[in-house]
């Protein structure tokens, strides 16, 4: 299927009431994000009576190569302009249906597409579109500008607000480049990353800057100098629909036509296309339906570490599948050299640590292809994680239990085990216990209470959601819908598109085409979870095209052995970021962050590793944007 497109892009401008800004802040803003779109660079300015408007954009190519593409990009008649981030898988049929309704089109662009269906059409064009997106689109004709999200969350949008400056952009790097924004730590929001390994949307690691969610769209009025935000999709509407009413075998035969669908579109002929494979469930389903048509390319890290190594099992599914199969092994150098460019290309401090792996796959995969597929979601959509099934029967009956029974079994939460889950003895309602169930905390309250040098106020996140569900949904599709709303958003899919950007790599996720998850919310949890098999309709699935002999039995994460390696070859960084003049005594406690990690070293228990491994994360990203003089310059 040919595909022409403008690509992975970066985003960025401002709407200026003030009038301070210049073309020179919007090129500033617009070129930090070349990484995003290194092909071709477009600024447009709009001097209007009341405020100022500019917009860039950043060009990532892969098939259509002509000018007609560039952006911004301006309908004939220049009362309509669009900068878009990523990508309209069926914009064809939407493109015919305009074109049946009088539209012609001057370019083989989706990004014609989507400006053309929003003057046609209205606010509520975005319905119509299969895709991952985010788009500013300035209406001159109504004197207002919209900014989308795509449903999901697989390509971001940030905002700044203050003072009569908005600035909005694809990474928040691009919005330090104007002048007007003040680089002041959010402390609520720092607790959010010490507790979760990530900042909750819609919060970010700096005041008065926001992440727009997923399934959102801003409506800024230019005539009185305000915005909305809108909701136009949301996956908690559809886990609360009626549930289907069809037995597993349809529910099979449906879903396999979903995957055929949302893998094909995105799927182009003519350039050559990888997908990043594991020994897991999702990658290779994925894999297995692409390779039943075309020859792909698969990539794989691997580790020295065994434990942790997935490269044997990949290669063996690449040889039954016939891929052409690339691999790479992620050692100690790789792991300092991708570590010290983490904080410009993640922003924020990001604590998962599969952010390394992830790069190092990226750049492996840049050499040979241009589009690289990833397997995100099915953990969400099919109930792939531990957290999901594990002691479910205990948790589910545990409101049961008289609470009598359950206060003298309280001080069982003093045990390590229980440490990240401190409020299960004293939960009062079910959703108490779905939250505890899933929000897996880092750091515990009384650890945060040791760590930070502050006092802090709870945000409100996506795991306050849960009594948005109704008793349509059982304890395990409630866990499920919270998660897509969470983890899914703000650690896998920020994770995945930093890193395929980092090397200016086209990132897709076909588990994640809407369509997929607005089934999937409906189905009967025990099609995705029955009798100790995770995953099971997946599983089934895969069995078609697997030898399941030849899939892992046991899941692997994707980190690697950073414990060893924080142990080790990082003990020298670590040790000197903490004794370091510019550690961060105003929001961490250098005398604790010292004694944990001198624990950790002597302690043949690395069970805490990852905890060490967000101070370590968080301390190099404070020095990187603000005690060393950056110039922003590609690591």
């Amino acid at each position: 299927m040919k595909f022409n497109s403008e690509r992975m892009c970066g985003i960025t401008g401002f709407i200026d009431k003030r009038k301070i800004s210049e073309k020179e802040h919007l090129i500033a803003m617009t070129d930090v994000l070349q990484h995003r779109g290194p092909d071709h660079r477009g600024y447009e300015m709009f001097d209007l009576e009341n405020l100022t408007i500019g917009l860039g954009h950043r060009r990532l190519s892969i098939i259509d190569l002509s000018t007609s593409g560039n952006q911004p990009m301006f309908t004939e008649d220049k009362n309509y302009c669009i900068i878009l981030n990523g990508e309209i898988y069926n914009y064809k049929e939407i493109k015919e249906e305009l074109k049946q309704n009088g539209e012609f089109f001057f370019s083989t662009s989706d990004t014609e597409v989507v400006l053309k269906a929003y003057r046609h059409w209205g606010i509520d064009f975005v319905e119509k579109l299969i895709g991952m997106f985010a788009f500013v689109i300035y209406d001159k004709t109504n004197n207002k500008v919209l900014i989308y999200r795509d449903r999901a969350g697989i390509k971001p949008l940030y905002y700044y607000f203050k003072d009569g400056i908005f600035l909005f952009a694809s990474e928040i790097k691009s919005l330090l480049k104007h002048p007007a924004f003040e680089k002041r730590i959010n402390r609520n929001a720092l607790v959010l990353f010490f507790k979760h390994g990530y900042i909750d949307s819609p919060y970010t690691i700096y005041e008065n800057c926001y992440k727009l969610k997923p399934g959102n769209f801003i409506e800024y009025n230019l005539d009185f100098s305000n915005f909305k935000i809108k909701k136009y999709w949301d996956v908690i509407d559809f886990y609360n629909k009626p549930k289907l009413k069809i037995d597993y075998h349809e529910a099979i035969y449906e879903l396999e036509n979903l995957f055929d669908s949302a893998f094909n579109y995105r799927m182009i002929a003519d350039v050559p296309v990888g997908v990043f494979l594991s020994s897991g469930y999702d990658s290779t389903t994925v894999a297995a339906i692409l390779s039943r048509n075309m020859k792909i390319h698969t990539f794989t890290i691997g580790f020295n570490d065994k434990k942790y190594d997935e490269s044997e099992a990949a290669r063996a599914i690449s040889k039954h599948l016939g891929t052409i199969h690339h691999e790479e092994i992620l050692n100690e150098n790789n792991f300092k050299e991708i570590a010290d460019n983490l904080a410009f290309y993640y922003d924020e401090p990001f604590g998962d640590s599969s952010a390394l792996p992830s790069i190092l796959v990226s750049k492996l995969a840049k050499h040979k292809v241009k589009v690289a597929l990833s397997a995100d979601g099915g953990d969400e959509l099919f109930a792939g994680y531990p957290k999901h099934y594990q002691h479910l029967s205990l948790y589910k009956n545990f409101l049961k239990t008289p609470r009598i029974i359950r206060k003298l079994l309280s001080p069982i939460q003093t045990l390590k085990r229980f440490s990240h889950r401190p409020d299960l003895f004293s939960a009062k309602n079910l959703n108490d216990i779905l939250r505890i169930k899933l929000e897996t905390l880092v750091f515990n309250p009384k650890e945060l209470s040791q760590l930070v040098n502050f006092e802090y106020s709870e945000l409100k996140t996506g795991f306050d959601d849960f009594y948005l569900l109704n008793d349509r949904n059982d304890f395990l599709n409630k866990l499920l819908a919270i998660d897509y709303k969470t983890y899914l958003e703000n650690d896998i899919l920020t994770k995945m598109d930093r890193a395929t950007m980092s090397v200016s790599l086209e990132g897709r996720e076909p588990l994640l085409d809407h369509r997929i998850i607005e089934f999937t919310a409906r189905l009967n949890s025990k099609f995705k979870y029955k009798k100790q098999i995770s995953k099971k309709i997946l599983k089934d699935i895969n069995k078609k095209y697997i030898d399941p002999k030849l899939m892992h039995s046991k899941k692997m994460g994707f980190g690697g052995p950073v414990n060893t390696w924080l142990k080790y070859s990082l003990r020298k960084d670590m040790k000197e970021l903490i004794h370091a003049n510019d550690f961060p005594n105003h929001l961490i406690n250098k005398e604790y962050v010292s004694q944990f990690y001198d624990e950790f070293l002597n302690n043949t228990d690395n069970v805490w590793w990852y905890k060490v491994y967000q101070i370590y994360v968080f301390l190099k990203w404070h020095r990187y944007w603000f005690s060393k003089k950056h110039n922003d310059i590609l690591l």
